[in-house]
C-alpha cells in the first residue's frame, strides 16, 4: 500500500460516496490512510479486522508524531477519543500484528546472515552414451564369435560457482576457472546399465 496526500488520488472514491468527507478528514488532516499502489481505496470490499488494525495503527502512530512535535492543538479530541476506543477494541489485532512484524524481523535478519552466497550459480553437464563390442571374434585366438552386449552409461555433474575472494582460490588444491575467482564443488553421479 502507498501514502495517499489527497483522497483526489484515489480513483474509486468519488466526492458523492459517503466516505468521501471521512477519508478526507483522515487524509488531508493526519496523513495516515493509505490507498494501493494502482491508486485505489477498495472500499466496496469487506475489511478484514487485521487491514483495519493496520490502517488504525497507522493513523496512531502519525497522530503521536503529531503530538511529540507539540502539534496538539492540531489533533481534535474527539478524534483522540475516537481513535482510544478504537484502539481499546483492535488491542489484540495490534498486538498480533505487531508480534508478526517482530517475527519477521528476526527471521528476516537470520537469512542475511545465513545467505550462503548472493551470486552462487549452479552449473550442470549430463553425458549419455551407448557403447558395445565390435568385430567378429574374440581376441583370445579360440575362434569363438563375440557376444554383442550394449551399455547404456550416463554421468550427471552439477557445479556451485560462488563468487568467493581470490586469497581462497589461491590456495593450492582448489581448482579455478577462467572466471573471476571463483571455487567449484561439485557432486556427481554416475552409473552404467546393461539394457535388459
Amino acid at each position: 500500500m502507498s501514502q495517499v496526500t489527497s483522497v483526489s488520488q484515489l480513483t474509486d472514491v468519488r466526492p458523492t460516496d459517503w466516505a468521501f468527507q471521512a477519508l478526507q478528514s483522515l487524509v488531508e488532516r493526519y496523513g495516515c490512510i493509505v490507498g494501493y499502489p494502482d491508486k485505489t481505496y477498495r472500499g466496496n470490499r469487506a475489511l478484514t479486522r487485521y487491514e483495519f488494525a493496520a490502517g488504525l495503527n497507522a493513523c496512531l502512530d502519525k497522530i503521536q508524531e503529531l503530538l511529540a512535535a507539540a502539534t496538539a492543538d492540531f489533533v481534535r479530541k474527539e478524534d483522540l477519543e475516537t481513535l482510544k476506543k478504537l484502539q481499546e477494541e483492535f488491542a489484540a489485532e495490534i498486538a498480533t500484528l505487531r508480534g508478526r512484524i517482530d517475527a519477521l524481523e528476526v527471521r528476516t535478519a537470520t537469512l542475511e546472515k545465513q545467505q550462503f552466497s548472493p551470486t552462487t550459480k549452479l552449473f550442470g553437464e549430463a553425458a549419455f552414451a551407448v557403447s558395445s563390442v565390435f568385430g567378429r571374434d574374440k581376441a583370445d585366438g579360440s575362434g569363438e564369435g563375440l557376444e554383442d552386449n550394449p551399455v547404456f552409461d550416463y554421468r550427471v555433474r552439477l557445479a556451485f560457482n560462488p563468487a568467493l575472494p581470490a586469497k581462497i582460490c589461491s590456495k593450492p588444491g582448489w581448482m579455478r576457472s577462467t572466471s573471476p575467482p571463483s571455487v567449484l564443488v561439485k557432486m556427481a553421479f554416475q552409473t552404467s546399465q546393461a539394457p535388459v
